[in-house]
């Protein structure tokens, strides 16, 4: 399943360059894509499960928010790449807003640790973030082998 998440970003990754629509129509298929592998990797009781797929339910919609920020962010990188566009300011500009975003998601999965603390174990909540970034780094690593690195020395 973790997989085919992947092969999926890939085709995401693509989509960058289509319409907004075709995009937000992967995002959210790549969010029920995830949501299938959390569950086929949760034990969880049938009181815990429905705690947690409320507040996990809210956790992606938040999630969400910061994925399709970042895919913003990617879309303006390869935009200005393959315009030959980057300036000094504009790579200035895309550190810091990469920093930002970096920030927000770390944010966001502090914000939640006592939600789901609040019905789980400790050593499943821990799961559950080992999960999930598991699968957020092998999407990051895919999308880091499909866009191109700047050189340093190039003009634009």
């Amino acid at each position: 399943m973790i997989r085919s998440l992947i092969t999926f970003t890939c085709v995401m990754l693509f989509a960058i360059t289509a319409n907004a629509d075709e995009l937000e129509r992967s995002r959210i298929d790549l969010e029920a894509k995830k949501k299938v592998a959390i569950s086929n990797a949760m034990v969880l009781s049938a009181d815990q499960s429905d705690k947690f797929w409320d507040v996990y339910s809210d956790y992606e919609r938040d999630s969400g928010r910061l994925t399709r920020q970042g895919f913003t962010l990617i879309r303006e990188y390869s935009d200005k790449y393959k315009n030959n566009t980057i300036t000094e300011e504009s790579a200035a500009s895309l550190i810091e807003a990469y920093f930002e975003l970096e920030a927000h998601k770390v944010q966001l999965k502090r914000d939640y640790l006592p939600k789901f603390s609040e019905f789980l174990p400790a050593k499943k909540v821990f799961h559950f973030y080992q999960i999930d970034n598991k699968i957020d780094s092998l999407i990051r690593c895919d999308i880091a082998k499909k866009l191109p690195l700047i050189e340093p020395d190039m003009e634009f």
